[in-house]
């Protein structure tokens, strides 16, 4: 642009000015200090998963970060912080060895010309951070649904085979042995959460309809099924005593904002089943302590749906004994774990013998004449709309259809 054309044309020397003031001003920003990003002061870190040391008896919750970091934090049996430390930002589920080591289920990225896929992966760790091994599950898993611990300190990682959010979640149990050997073995449909207990039993629960059931599983044989539900459920824990308890929702109706749910204590040794009813919770993970204790991780009605998640410590009679709120479990990552320790970072874990029975158990929607009592919900219904299956205010896993309800 020419000083004679601008002059014949106001228009042009406005412009030029605006443009030389523009240019000066971002000059100006460049050189000044960049603030610090602020924190919103809405976002709070969230717990995504719970797990207590079977002999210790110290509860580890892991957590998201309003950063899109994942962190480890450890608290006392009686629900006092004591540490945390940095996990990989796709950290999904935790457990607990019974030597101490924190297992952590998170992904690695494998990569090729053509496709980049995350494969499930078991990252272990000291009760202190530091990396011990990493073992990847290379095969057609594609999503992490809950990590636990076997009776000989090995692993087992519950995973998603499927990969398409509308249909059923196929998934498969996977025994990690002490020799980094693994097992594979067909879940039931739609399973989302493993336990076990000191004695070689394994459960599994899985969706049905409006209902949950609950599965014995056993290697080279069937899923068994041991009780059939009303509500729907998440989270899963074996008592010291051999009772497995499942938080689950009420599906009957429930005042507005409100959702009925409890803890069912199961009694497999033909005793009365128990209920512990949760006022005013929406549980999510439960998790069981040395002592019989019982730990559940949920989320507060009537609060702000980024703010309400709780920590509870209850006996196995119903008698609360603790709890931790959101803003109580606002701990930074104090520090990163070390570079890893073990002799086979990254591992492939190594194919071992398949069972002899893979065949997928069949569900029905009512139990047999035959099957165990169906246990009926003692929650009091409530004359409004059904109770919705609550959600986090962020994805637990990256991948949706992975995602444990």
């Amino acid at each position: 642009m020419s000083a004679s054309k601008s002059s014949r044309h106001p228009r042009y020397r406005h412009l030029l000015v605006a443009l030389l003031c523009i240019a000066s001003l971002a000059a100006a920003v460049s050189h000044a200090p960049a603030p610090l990003q602020a924190r919103p002061a809405d976002s709070l870190d969230w717990p995504v998963d719970i797990a207590v040391d079977p002999q210790g008896g110290d509860v580890w919750l892991l957590m998201k970060t309003d950063t899109a970091q994942a962190c480890a934090q450890r608290y006392s049996a009686d629900l006092r912080f004591e540490a945390s430390w940095a996990a990989d930002s796709s950290a999904a589920t935790i457990a607990i060895g019974r030597g101490g080591q924190v297992g952590v289920g998170d992904y690695d990225v494998v990569s090729s010309q053509v496709t980049r896929t995350l494969r499930p992966r078991l990252t272990t760790h000291t009760a202190l951070g530091a990396t011990v091994d990493q073992l990847r599950f290379d095969d057609a898993s594609v999503g992490h649904r809950d990590l636990a611990v076997t009776a000989d300190d090995g692993w087992l990682a519950l995973t998603a085979t499927t990969s398409v959010a509308s249909k059923p979640i196929l998934g498969q149990l996977l025994t990690l042995d002490v020799d980094g050997r693994v097992r594979r073995q067909p879940a039931p449909v739609d399973a989302s959460a493993i336990a076990a207990d000191g004695k070689g039993n394994r459960y599994v629960i899985s969706r049905l309809a409006d209902s949950t059931v609950l599965w014995r599983m056993i290697d080279g044989r069937d899923a068994q099924q041991l009780r059939i539900l009303s509500g729907a459920a998440t989270g899963l824990a074996v008592l010291p005593d051999g009772r497995p308890v499942v938080a689950r929702y009420a599906t009957g109706p429930t005042p507005p904002g409100g959702v009925a749910c409890e803890l069912a204590l199961i009694d497999l040794a033909g005793g009365a089943d128990q209920g512990i009813p949760l006022a005013g919770l929406r549980s999510r993970e439960v998790a069981a302590g040395p002592d019989g204790s019982l730990f559940v991780l949920a989320r507060r009605d009537g609060a702000a749906s980024d703010q309400n998640w709780e920590l509870h410590r209850y006996s196995n009679v119903g008698e609360q004994l603790g709890q931790v709120n959101q803003l109580a479990m606002q701990h930074p990552c104090s520090f990163v774990p070390t570079s890893t320790a073990g002799p086979s970072p990254t591992a492939v874990a190594t194919r071992g013998p398949e069972p002899t029975a893979t065949d997928e158990p069949t569900l029905s929607p009512t139990p047999s004449p035959t099957s165990t009592p169906t246990i009926q919900a003692s929650i009091t219904p409530f004359p409004t709309a059904t109770a919705p299956i609550p959600t986090t205010t962020a994805p637990r896993i990256y991948l949706p259809w992975a995602q444990r309800d």
